[in-house]
């Protein structure tokens, strides 16, 4: 299902992401939308229907805050989806299970990795096995070095030159989550607020800046 990009996107990788700069006076706005992607790779696979697929993706996320650079701010949405491998999560986010053989490299693997929810996804956020078997170590690897690594390069660069531009920079980084924690979830079950706004406990965002978009919303 191919992405709607913008008419004249100010940088695109094919496949991988496309950028669109501010179109008004610049802000120190960057917000990223990574886990929306649409355009499946050939070698996607999967046993769940696509359905199922989509329901695991943050969907249209893009076309909600496409006016983002009509406000000055920069636009970086990753083309790919996040059920092929995940950009919200450390390429060092690996789960054996799902590599045949042994990983050559550090692992660190998350919470999510524990619930089947890390870099390559192990099951849905149902808790339905996702894979049709398990990845080699060369695709996986092809996945982080064709997909990951240049998205995470190119959202760097841009906040670094937001920064050299603004002496700050306030980054979004946009997904939906579902209204009840699923079963894979660290709360299945719960009613969720309609917004929830991350800082990495504390670590990625001044209290000043969560208080004011909580306000906002």
């Amino acid at each position: 299902m191919p992405t709607q990009h913008p008419d004249t996107p100010s940088a695109a990788l094919r496949g991988v992401f496309y950028r669109d700069d501010p179109r008004s006076e610049p802000s120190p706005l960057v917000v990223d939308v990574s886990r929306s992607g649409r355009e499946y790779p050939h070698d996607f696979r999967s046993p769940v229907a696509l359905t199922t697929v989509h329901d695991n993706i943050s969907m249209y996320v893009d076309e909600i805050y496409a006016a983002t650079p009509d406000l000055g701010g920069t636009l970086l949405y990753a083309c790919f989806p996040n059920m092929y491998i995940d950009t919200n999560r450390s390429a060092r986010d690996i789960d054996p299970e799902l590599i045949e053989g042994v990983w050559p490299g550090p692992i660190e693997a998350s919470d999510f990795t524990q619930r089947g929810l890390g870099l390559f996804k192990r099951l849905s956020r149902y808790g339905e096995p996702f894979q049709e078997r398990k990845l080699t170590i060369a695709e996986a690897q092809e996945r982080l070095a064709r997909f990951h690594e240049p998205y995470h390069k190119e959202l760097a660069r841009v906040i670094k030159q937001t920064h050299e531009r603004h002496d700050y920079v306030v980054q979004l980084s946009c997904h939906c989550m579902s209204a009840i924690g699923a079963p894979t979830h660290a709360d299945p079950g719960q009613q969720r607020a309609d917004f929830n706004l991350g800082d990495c406990h504390g670590t990625t965002s001044s209290k000043e800046t969560i208080s004011f978009l909580e306000e906002t919303l």
